[in-house]
């Protein structure tokens, strides 16, 4: 498997993978993410060379956004505040390989990046109903720190609470 930068040209079989990850989650009850978020997302995060993609013989495995910082970081009491960190948001798996230990090795490939980066944490929020993810940050060693923060999707008409979650790297 190899990280690597994702591309314009990668776009619609992200679209189409994310579709099968949305119809994943509400099929298991987790309705956070629709045909529009995390998708719209990904041009800008392509543009600014921070969505990344595990690819293994030219298939998306996953994808993760790795931002130098988070509008909800205020919200957490993080180990450090003022130690250097990313946040990885919209991370997917191909649900295609879904249990196959793709998502923790995902995970280590964003915290490699951050060391190299000069990063100290990994951070992230997850929504508190997506308790798959929950077990897989957990998994991982991530800690849960105190604080929620919360949202309101128009869209799916409804407010997310998230979790904020961190390691250090």
């Amino acid at each position: 498997m190899e990280i690597r930068l994702a591309k314009k040209e990668d776009l619609d079989t992200l679209e189409k993978m994310f579709a099968s990850i949305v119809e994943e989650m509400n099929k298991n009850g987790i309705h956070i993410w629709n045909e529009y978020y995390p998708f719209e997302e990904f041009e800008g995060d392509i543009e600014k060379n921070k969505l990344y993609l595990l690819v293994e013989n030219d298939t998306i495995c996953s994808v993760f956004a790795l931002l130098d910082e988070m509008s909800a970081s205020d919200c957490f009491e993080w180990e450090d505040k003022k130690a250097p960190a990313k946040y990885i948001e919209r991370l997917g798996v191909n649900t295609e390989l879904l249990r196959k230990g793709i998502g923790s090795t995902t995970l280590q490939f964003a915290k490699d990046i951050c060391r190299k980066n000069g990063a100290k944490y990994l951070r992230l929020t997850v929504a508190e109903e997506n308790f798959s993810a929950i077990a897989l940050y957990n998994k991982n060693g991530f800690n849960k720190v105190e604080g929620i923060f919360e949202e309101y999707s128009p869209s799916l008409d409804k407010t997310i609470v998230q979790f904020g979650f961190e390691i250090k790297v």
